[in-house]
Order: structure tokens, then sequence, then C-alpha cells
């Protein structure tokens, strides 16, 4: 059995053992454990033999990761930027609360979108934005805590841990986000 990485040529127990003697690269085809059923009929492995040298394994770790939570979390800021949006809207039309109220109401609602947005674009901006939002709801948070000790029950826990672990996420994934707007 020849090994992809290396090109030597491999004794047979070396394949059932699933490792290269030389470079103890694996000698899986596929993902799991190697089947000699599936081995190469000729000595030169089809990678090597077209003049490519790729890494089976190699490819699969260069893919992509999936980006499913950063679609959910996209969409959702951005139809709760909307819904503040309009509740701001719908304040200033009725007179129902204050002028700084409305102002609070109306950054609220671009910080979402914006933060929606960049989300969705995979843009690094993002990042910053939820650094932003969760520093914004950490604040709060305490504000809550020391300004209204006997309401607990208005601590925004969930909101808090929501962005908390979203600035987590995404500043491990900082390498996927794109720059620019």
């Amino acid at each position: 059995m020849t090994c992809t990485q290396c090109g030597s040529q491999n004794p047979d127990v070396a394949g059932q053992v699933g490792f290269c003697c030389t470079c103890g690269a694996s000698l899986s085809k596929l993902e799991g454990t190697w089947s000699p059923a599936l081995a190469p009929t000729s000595s030169t492995p089809p990678s090597i033999s077209a003049g490519k040298e790729t890494d089976i394994v190699g490819s699969r770790t260069e893919s992509p990761l999936p980006y499913i939570w950063g679609n959910i979390q996209g969409w959702i800021q951005i139809v709760w930027g909307i819904a503040v949006g309009l509740l701001a809207l719908v304040s200033l039309y009725r007179g129902l609360s204050t002028f700084k109220m409305r102002i609070s109401l109306l950054g609220s609602a671009l910080l979402y979108l914006l933060t929606g947005i960049g989300i969705l674009r995979k843009r690094s901006y993002c990042l910053v934005l939820v650094f932003i939002c969760m520093i914004l709801t950490v604040v709060m948070y305490y504000q809550v805590l020391f300004l209204l000790p006997s309401r607990s029950e208005l601590l925004p826990v969930a909101r808090t841990l929501y962005w908390i672990l979203s600035f987590f996420y995404y500043f491990r994934r900082r390498r996927d986000l794109k720059p620019g707007w």
C-alpha cells in the first residue's frame, strides 16, 4: 500500500493498522477506518499520478464549518430590530414615551439591524457589534441587580447569557469573518 503523504510503499501490515510506517500519516480513504476493498489497485495513488499533491484527510479539515447558528441569530436580530423600530415609531406617533426613550429604542433598533446584517454577511464588524450588545446587556444586568435588588425577576439573565455566548462563538469564528461592510 502506498502512502498519499510521502509516497513510500508500506507492507500489508501497515494497511491493516491504517498508518504509514514512514511518516505516520493515516491511510484512511474515507471518514472512518481504512477498508482494503477501497484501496487503489495501482501502486501509485491517483492524487500523485495526476500530478496533484492533495491530502484526502487535509481537505476535509479545510472545508468551511457550518454557519447555522450565525444564520439563525442574524435573522433573529433583524426581526428584533424591525420590531423595536416599529415600537419606537408607534410610541412616537402616539406620544406614549419620552424623547429619551424614543432615542433609546431607535438606537437599539439600529444596533440590532446592523448586528443582524453583519452576522448574516459574515463581516468582521459584527464581532464588534456583538461585543457592544454584550457590554450593554451586562451593564443593564448590573443596573437592575444593584438599583432594584428587591425586583430580581427583572434580571435579564437569559439575555445576558445569550450575548456572552454569542460573543465567544463569533470570537472563535473570527477567521471566517470577512473584512469590510
